[in-house]
């Protein structure tokens, strides 16, 4: 039977090791909550992949028992919304099809693109606090570019793991305003898209590859499809709101809405995330990010890459016997990542295989 009153509103978090999905009501008391772990592959040192249809499998999990759970009908979610890490990207056709396992936000391989990239002294490069990261965007895309040519060309989108996560629910390709600025190099002060940028490292073509839509997040995106739906548990027609990068929407969660503010965020890294209501170049961490929050305000952001990744790697190669003893005494339970590990589908490994053909031709 069904709770009455409502309406819910429901959040799906695609985390490093997990989605989360949790429904809440109106006024933030949280009903129900439900968790899914996912491997993560790690090909050469310094390498983190992820197959994204583990998140939608996630997904197709935790929403159905996250409502089971509340005793909440679908009809009354009046919303649902997406956030994700960030910059995880992924390479794929018009219609969502997989070219190639995500390459995951922790993933290092493009330091020596990220260093050509800041070579550039582009203009826009002031608003991500100096260097380029590896972990970015336009990175990420040259070396897709340079060393899996096929895959590259081939991909008529390359986009966040939350926009792949956002057109499987809608049916829309849009890139979020949060991330576009945060790991693009997407910059309203200087007109937004890069395009100067990427003329100077002749990556004029990944341009056409993103979604042509920027969206803030909560603005309505879409509605969910009857396919998504089906899969899902959720009613067809369920508003959708613009997701982003999973830190920044936990400076919503706790409030840090005004300049003056600042939110430490824990999970598999470590983000401190200030509300700035100028920007403040030259801090030696990064942004200042213009309305990649607020409109009207700017964010800086520093951290550590890896704080809870640590933790979960020291428990799954030291703490087996601990983790085996506590759980028989019914006192403690760590998840791991052993359980739950899977084999890459065979297209994924084609795909990547074959990239490589490609590039060994160039």
């Amino acid at each position: 039977m069904a709770k009455t009153g409502g309406p819910y509103v429901l959040g799906i978090d695609c985390g490093t090791q997990s989605l989360r999905a949790a429904l809440f009501d109106l006024e933030g008391n949280m009903l129900a909550s439900d968790t899914q772990p996912y491997p993560i592959d790690y090909p050469e040192v310094s390498w983190a992949e992820q197959n994204p249809e583990h998140w939608w499998q996630a997904a197709r999990v935790t929403v159905p028992d996250v409502l089971r759970i509340a005793g909440v009908h679908p009809r009354q979610v009046a919303g649902v919304s997406v956030d994700g890490t960030s910059c995880t990207v992924v390479a794929c056709d018009r219609d969502g099809v997989l070219l190639r396992p995500s390459i995951l936000w922790m993933d290092q391989r493009a330091h020596e693109e990220a260093e050509q990239v800041t070579a550039t002294d582009d203009a826009v490069l002031k608003y991500a606090g100096g260097p380029e990261s590896p972990e970015w965007m336009i990175p990420k895309a040259m070396w897709l570019k340079r060393n899996e040519p096929e895959t590259y060309e081939g991909a008529a989108v390359i986009c966040e793991g939350t926009d792949w996560l956002m057109y499987r629910l809608t049916g829309r390709w849009t890139a979020s305003l949060n991330a576009a600025t945060c790991k693009w190099n997407y910059a309203r002060p200087e007109g937004g898209w890069p395009d100067g940028l990427l003329a100077t490292l002749d990556m004029t073509e990944l341009r056409d590859k993103w979604p042509g839509d920027v969206l803030p997040m909560g603005e309505k995106q879409g509605e969910v499809t009857l396919r998504a739906a089906e899969e899902i548990g959720l009613a067809p027609g369920t508003p959708v709101a613009q997701g982003g990068i999973d830190a920044y929407a936990g400076m919503l969660g706790l409030a840090v809405v005004r300049p003056g503010r600042l939110a430490l965020i824990m999970g598999s890294s470590t983000c401190h995330m200030a509300l700035c209501a100028e920007a403040r170049f030259g801090s030696n961490v990064w942004g200042p990010f213009p309305d990649a929050v607020i409109d009207g305000a700017w964010v800086l952001e520093g951290g550590q890459t890896a704080t809870g990744s640590i933790v979960k790697w020291f428990a799954d190669n030291f703490a087996c016997r601990v983790q085996v003893d506590a759980e028989k005494r019914g006192r403690l339970r760590l998840p791991r990542a052993g359980r739950c590990r899977e084999a890459r589908p065979p297209d994924l490994r084609r795909a990547r295989r074959d990239g490589r053909r490609g590039a060994a031709g160039r």
